[in-house]
């Protein structure tokens, strides 16, 4: 990033902080993807860099620079390749999850599965419609592994500018508690979803979660402050209150995110509404409902849940379940109590600007439409 940033950020308000940092770090990306000089292939290439150059939120660069911030940071410049890094990282699971849950669409625009799967199809007319899609799960796979390793290589030119000790403490931490804990979230999610809808509890959904949204969102936070800081993660008190208001975050922005996936416009989502139901994938609305709803009910629940060949109608069946057993309400409840307890954190931020300017992401994060 150029030092305009440094000096440019400090007179910002959040909206316009947001799409500067948004188009920054998209310029970042396209400089450094030009930079790499790896030997891939035409598809290769494509599906690693879909989603980076597709640009996005930026919700957890914001994070981590936010977080520096709060922890002192004032040559924020420096945090160029952190924040690339932690994108590279979140884009990597994005693919890995598209070919888990057999998603075409993402944000309305194919999945990088999918996209291989077509541009092979397209240049071999006679190819079997089932090796094409192998291929483009097989490449996405492939494109997902490298992309963490963008991280860590990332991470590591960190170094340039921060005590050797930070950026050890951050490669350890990505590799010995990220990795392995979003991967556990990542299996908890797919049992979940071989489970009788009866015997999942709103703990279990929760951890799964925690471990598969949040639990990034808090290393986000955690990197942040620890450079900020200049201290190892594990020596910067500030690195563990963020991450706990980032990880309550992460789980309201993932009950949001299934209220928007039943409620939603789809339009706006950029994929069909009541995907989770036709993935039978056990949500918080799911559970809570069930637990509240009539034998009749239940036997909607039960037939509706992982159907493929969901209808309009059965959508519709199944918002006004959540509705009258009260499960929406609830998990708005549990939302806002997590947003509460996320905000609490936040406040004790002592940097005025950088207090306010997490609040705003945080607001940002759980009070989204799309």
């Amino acid at each position: 990033m150029a030092s305009t940033f440094s000096e440019r950020l400090f007179s910002m308000d959040y909206p316009d902080l947001v799409a500067f940092v948004s188009k920054t770090t998209h310029q970042f990306i396209k400089g450094y993807l030009q930079l790499l000089e790896e030997d891939f292939t035409p598809d290769l290439r494509e599906a690693t860099d879909a989603y980076l150059l597709r640009g996005g939120k930026c919700l957890r660069p914001m994070l981590l620079l936010l977080s520096a911030l709060a922890a002192g940071e004032r040559s924020p410049q420096h945090l160029a390749s952190a924040m690339l890094a932690v994108e590279c990282y979140h884009t990597a699971t994005l693919v890995h999850d598209d070919i888990i849950d057999h998603d075409e669409l993402r944000r309305g625009k194919p999945t990088v599965h999918t996209l291989v799967a077509r541009r092979i199809a397209s240049r071999y007319p006679r190819l079997d419609a089932s090796k094409a899609a192998d291929y483009g799960m097989a490449t996405a796979i492939v494109a997902g592994d490298i992309l963490f390793g963008y991280s860590a290589q990332l991470f590591g030119l960190l170094s340039a500018h921060y005590p050797l000790g930070v950026v050890n403490s951050i490669l350890l931490e990505q590799s010995c508690e990220l990795h392995p804990g979003l991967l556990l979230g990542e299996q908890l999610d797919m049992e979940l979803e071989m489970m009788d809808l009866q015997d999942v509890t709103p703990k279990m959904v929760e951890k799964m979660m925690r471990l598969k949204t949040g639990l990034l969102l808090g290393f986000a936070a955690r990197v942040g402050a620890a450079l900020g800081s200049r201290k190892p993660i594990d020596k910067c008190p500030l690195a563990e209150t963020l991450e706990n208001a980032a990880e309550d975050a992460g789980v309201a922005f993932q009950i949001q995110d299934d209220i928007l996936g039943l409620f939603g416009d789809e339009a706006q989502l950029g994929k069909p509404i009541g995907s989770d139901l036709r993935e039978g994938k056990p949500t918080l609305l799911m559970v809570k409902a069930w637990a509240k709803a009539t034998p009749a009910e239940r036997r909607t629940l039960k037939k509706v849940l992982g159907n493929p060949k969901l209808t309009e109608s059965d959508v519709a069946a199944v918002r006004a379940i959540v509705e009258r057993t009260g499960a929406l309400a609830s998990c708005r409840r549990r939302a806002n109590t997590l947003v509460k307890q996320a905000e609490k954190a936040c406040q004790t931020v002592s940097d005025v600007t950088a207090r306010k300017l997490l609040l705003c992401w945080l607001d940002t994060l759980v009070k989204r439409s799309h």
